[in-house]
């Protein structure tokens, strides 16, 4: 389904309902939606979404030119009964030039779009062009340079799910293979063009999405992200998508002769670096008044994520050499003397293993 058709139907939804047409709500829904917005009351919100049908909130998330409404509407979109029924909404929404409009419809959908799991749509028949509707939308969406970082980023979450569900549905429908393929950060081709993206946020973001365990050319776009991509952050994101799951052993081999020397290398100094190590300790980088990124979130933080860092060192114990052991132990020492505990514990237990022991 092309662009406009999905935008089409939205629009189409918003001429023949006025706000509050389904349940008759209507001009009571808009004033308690500007009150509670304006006293910044979020639970009067939540509980608006949780008595309101998607077919009372939809028009008010397309009241042009009516900023305010938008974002109340946005804020109690994800506790609507039906809440999936916004996801395209919601995608025109998240098109708007205005940033805080646009994140807010973003990161309502990604709440929708974490609940709405394979039995969920079986469970209450969803159809599948509501859901192909919606992905079309995000996609394009998650592939704009036009749009913004954080909003593509959302977008990303939101179509790999979305994807997942549709294949669902897809396989157990008459027209199985019929169905068009969605974009997956795990396609080829796709993975190549976020890999790529000119923002790092969304670069990093497609490697984290990155199904586990990663295949065939996954493996390479990934590996290659790891010896060149200019962000340190990105790096290492791919590195702990193509790692995190190794042992050392044959499953390994595909991996490390991807990274090759070049990667592993690249590997090696993020691995040691403990200014890097020292940025990324959440107890560290906590300033008052600021919060506390967690580690391994979607998208860009100030620090490397420890998490990362941590499943990154896998390709290192898998490759076993002198170059990677001497990382591996100038990263111990590291978090020995600066990093949380758990982590190093991590480590060693990592290194406790037949490799590290038998080191003469």
């Amino acid at each position: 389904m092309t662009r406009w058709n999905w935008i089409s139907r939205v629009i189409a939804l918003s001429l023949v309902l006025t706000p509050g047409d389904s349940t008759g709500l209507g001009d009571s829904l808009d004033r308690e939606l500007r009150r509670s917005l304006q006293r910044r009351e979020r639970s009067t919100l939540v509980e608006l979404g949780r008595r309101t049908s998607p077919l009372d909130l939809a028009p008010f998330l397309l009241s042009d030119g009516d900023r305010g409404l938008v974002m109340a509407a946005a804020l109690a979109a994800p506790h609507s009964r039906d809440p999936w029924l916004l996801l395209s909404p919601l995608a025109v929404v998240a098109n708007s030039p205005d940033r805080p409009i646009a994140a807010a419809a973003a990161l309502a959908a990604v709440k929708i779009a974490d609940v709405l799991d394979v039995s969920t749509a079986f469970e209450r028949d969803i159809a599948i062009d509501a859901i192909s509707d919606a992905l079309d939308a995000w996609r394009e969406i998650s592939a704009s340079h036009h749009r913004w970082a954080d909003v593509r980023v959302h977008a990303l979450v939101i179509t790999k799910q979305l994807a997942i569900v549709e294949r669902a549905l897809s396989a157990s429908s008459s027209i199985g293979e019929n169905t068009a393929s969605h974009f997956l950060p795990e396609r080829w081709g796709d993975l190549q063009a976020m890999g790529n993206d000119i923002e790092p946020e969304v670069r990093r973001a497609a490697f984290e999405l990155l199904a586990q365990p990663p295949r065939g050319e996954a493996i390479a776009i990934a590996a290659q992200a790891v010896a060149d991509d200019r962000d340190p952050v990105v790096a290492l994101a791919a590195a702990q998508a193509i790692c995190s799951g190794l042992a050392p052993g044959e499953s390994a081999q595909s991996v490390l002769a991807a990274l090759g020397e070049v990667g592993l290398s690249r590997l090696r100094q993020l691995i040691q670096d403990g200014q890097i190590l020292q940025s990324s300790n959440p107890d560290r980088v906590h300033t008052e008044g600021s919060s506390r990124p967690a580690d391994n979130s979607i998208g860009r933080t100030s620090a490397l994520s420890l998490a990362a860092m941590l499943d990154s060192t896998r390709c290192l114990v898998a490759d076993a050499s002198p170059e990677s052991m001497r990382a591996l132990r100038v990263l111990r020492s590291n978090l020995r003397s600066t990093g949380p505990k758990y982590a190093y514990k991590r480590i060693r237990r990592l290194m406790s293993g037949p490799i590290e022991a038998g080191k003469p």
